[in-house]
């Protein structure tokens, strides 16, 4: 059972990790895949609980930017800078709730691997294991060791 690490601890400890297990503790987070090593996974909540932080707001970026355009003397008609703003808020927003998704189910499973309540699956980040009957000999890029 690994602890979750505070604010203080995870940044220390995180700079003692070497760079490819830093990158796959954040490739596993991007995905909202689950490491197998608890004391990846403990890192691995914190890094998703800052992502969900970020996603929760990035979807506001757009309308700020959009105000900040409307100040602009070049700009032409409100029309455009409605156009412009509801299409940002389309395409962050639809980003921001895809990767808060994923962020918080990389929280929760590894939550449980760090908890020790999970055990061994197919399919989770750091294996490359897939189930027997479905075994094509094809490896995702996502599982490509470069």
């Amino acid at each position: 059972m690994a602890r979750i690490p505070d604010q203080t601890e995870y940044r220390r400890r995180w700079r003692q990790l070497d760079t490819g297990t830093r990158r796959r503790i954040v490739a596993a987070v991007r995905r909202g895949e689950t490491l197998d090593d608890p004391r990846e996974a403990a890192m691995a909540v914190v890094a998703a609980r800052g992502q969900v932080r970020f996603w929760s707001r990035a979807w506001l970026t757009a309308p700020v930017v959009s105000t900040a355009m409307l100040l602009l003397p070049s700009q032409r008609s409100l029309a455009v800078w409605a156009a412009n703003t509801g299409l940002g808020l389309l395409v962050l927003g639809a980003m921001s709730w895809f990767s808060l998704r994923k962020a918080h189910r990389a929280e929760a499973g590894n939550l449980e691997r760090a908890a020790g309540r999970r055990r061994g699956g197919a399919g989770k980040a750091g294996t490359g294991a897939q189930p027997a009957s479905t075994d094509t000999g094809h490896t995702p890029r996502s599982r490509r060791r470069r």
